[in-house]
C-alpha cells in the first residue's frame, strides 16, 4: 500500500471514529446527566483555552493542603464523562476538589454541540461546582505561546537547565493560531454566559510568581477555605523581549502590519 493510501485509509478512519462519537452524544442528549454523588462539598472546574496558565493554577491549587485539583480528566473521549467526573469527584480526599477542562475537550474531544455543552456546564454547577475562567488578553502571545510549546515542549520545571532556542513563526501558523484563539473566545462566551465565574487572566494573576498568593487567596476565598503558601515548580518558557522569543521578528512584525493585531506586540 502506498504511503498516500496508507495516510487516506488513517484519515477515513478518523473521520469514522469522530462521527461516531457526534453520533453517541446525540444519543445521549436525549438523556438526563446523572446526579453527582459523594465527594467533597467544595467544588471547582479550571475551564478556558490551552496555555492561560492552567497547568502553572492546577500545581497552585493541588499544593494547597485541603485541595486536591486534577488536570485534564476529559483529556481523551470516553464514552460517559459525567461518570468519569463522578467516579474522580467520590475518590478525592481533600476538603475541595477541582479539575482543569478545555474549551476544544468538550468541543472537539467529547464533540459535545453547544447546547449539550451548555447542558454539561449547567450539571456541574447543578453539582456544586463553581467556575474559574481562564484568559488571556494578549491573543498575539498567546498565539505564540500555542506555537513555541509545540515547538519546544509545553512545560518547563524549575531547575530545568536546557536552552530553548527562539521559535520560528511562520504566518500560515500564526494566523491559524489567532483564528482558533478567536473562535474560543467566542465559544467560551457562549458557553459561561449568565454564569457567576471567578475570572483570572494570565499576565495579571498568573504570568508572575509575584501574583501567585494574591490569586491563590482568591481562590480559597471563593471555595471557603483558608489560604496557603504558593507554591508551584513551572517555570514560564517564552519569557523576554519578543526578540528573545523569536527568531523571525522582524518578519512577524510584518506579517502584522497593517491588522487588528499589530498593537498587541
Amino acid at each position: 500500500m502506498s504511503p498516500a493510501l496508507s495516510n487516506d485509509h488513517r484519515q477515513t478512519v478518523g473521520e469514522l471514529r469522530t462521527m461516531a462519537r457526534c453520533q453517541w452524544q446525540r444519543l445521549l442528549a436525549r438523556w438526563p446527566l446523572p446526579r453527582l454523588g459523594a465527594g467533597p462539598t467544595r467544588r471547582f472546574v479550571i475551564f478556558g483555552d490551552g496555555r492561560t496558565g492552567s497547568t502553572l493554577l492546577v500545581r497552585l491549587l493541588d499544593n494547597h493542603p485541603a485541595i486536591h485539583c486534577d488536570d485534564e480528566i476529559l483529556h481523551d473521549w470516553c464514552a460517559f464523562p459525567a461518570s468519569r467526573v463522578g467516579h474522580h469527584l467520590e475518590h478525592a480526599r481533600a476538603e475541595a476538589y477541582g479539575f482543569k477542562l478545555l474549551t476544544y475537550q468538550l468541543t472537539d474531544v467529547l464533540c459535545l454541540p453547544r447546547a449539550r455543552a451548555i447542558a454539561f456546564l449547567d450539571w456541574l454547577e447543578a453539582g456544586g461546582f463553581r467556575v474559574i475562567h481562564l484568559t488571556r488578553d494578549n491573543p498575539v502571545r498567546h498565539a505564540l505561546s500555542q506555537i513555541g510549546a509545540r515547538q519546544h515542549g509545553f512545560h518547563r520545571v524549575r531547575g530545568d537547565a536546557r536552552t530553548r532556542p527562539p521559535i520560528v513563526v511562520r504566518r500560515e501558523e500564526l494566523f491559524w493560531w489567532l483564528d482558533m484563539i478567536a473562535k474560543h473566545r467566542r465559544d467560551n462566551a457562549a458557553l459561561l454566559a449568565g454564569r457567576d465565574c471567578l475570572t483570572l487572566e494570565y499576565a495579571r494573576d498568573l504570568e508572575d510568581a509575584a501574583a501567585w498568593p494574591r490569586t491563590l487567596a482568591r481562590v480559597a476565598d471563593m471555595l471557603g477555605l483558608p489560604t496557603a503558601p504558593a507554591r508551584a515548580d513551572l517555570e514560564k518558557l517564552n519569557a523576554g523581549a519578543l526578540e528573545d522569543i523569536v527568531a523571525n521578528a522582524d518578519e512577524l512584525r510584518a506579517f502584522l502590519r497593517e491588522t487588528p493585531y499589530a498593537h498587541f506586540l
